[in-house]
């Protein structure tokens, strides 16, 4: 009887284990596909969508596959995409803003688990990694930033790209991609690193709903704008 009793107390904690675990295999391990596609740059208009994402970071490795949670999904063309790329897309593709992607020296390792340590190690020693793109920022006035939330806050490259512009006078707007903790301490640290006049009405969206966003997206920006 009482090694029935330990067999199901074990069997009712490895369910409950499961459902627990769900939402991490859910954001890291189910492949994510979308539509969308990257609209060429107007070049005539005040709003930039800045966007980091780590696959225009990493290292180039074909057996890697798109697995949401790790920040990667697959366009319509089996090409991989990046989460914070895809909602930079959706917010462009309703405001029609030109979009840059911050791009650095730093190499990211195409390992989910590795880029965890290596994002980590950056944040500890406060490394500040060199831009490889640059833009002329000084015709934008409206500048939204999509990152994803490293360690509860941004990205070092996004940090860097913060670094390297004076805002000042500018409106930013956070945009971040998340697992669970909403912005973090990202606003706040966004605010230590620039002049600009950053929004508190951003928004942040969870991971596994970047690949079909719109519908989120733009109930906020017509909020924003009533």
């Amino acid at each position: 009887m009482k090694k029935k009793i330990i067999i199901i107390v074990v069997f009712v904690v490895i369910i409950a284990a499961g459902f627990s675990f769900y939402p991490y295999l859910e954001r890291h391990y189910i492949t994510a596909h979308t539509d969308l596609e990257m609209k060429e740059n107007i070049g005539e208009n005040d709003t930039l969508i800045v966007y980091f994402t780590r696959l225009d970071n990493m290292e180039k490795d074909e057996s890697v596959d798109a697995v949401s949670g790790a920040s990667l999904m697959k366009d319509k063309n089996g090409e991989l995409m990046g989460n914070t790329q895809a909602i930079a897309m959706t917010i462009q593709s309703i405001v029609h803003g030109d979009t840059f992607s911050i791009v650095t020296d730093k190499v990211y390792s195409s390992s989910y688990n590795e880029n965890t340590n290596q994002a980590k190690e950056e944040l500890d020693k406060d490394e500040i990694p060199e831009l490889k793109t640059k833009i002329n920022i000084d015709k934008y006035q409206t500048i939204y930033l999509v990152y994803p939330l490293w360690w509860n806050t941004i990205p070092q490259p996004v940090k860097a790209f913060l670094k390297s512009y004076d805002l000042s006078g500018k409106t930013l707007i956070p945009v971040a991609s998340q697992g669970s903790h909403g912005f973090g301490d990202s606003k706040e640290d966004i605010q230590k690193n620039t002049k600009a006049n950053v929004s508190q009405n951003g928004i942040s969206i969870y991971c596994s709903d970047a690949k079909d966003c719109y519908e989120e997206i733009k109930e906020w920006l017509d909020g924003n704008n009533q």
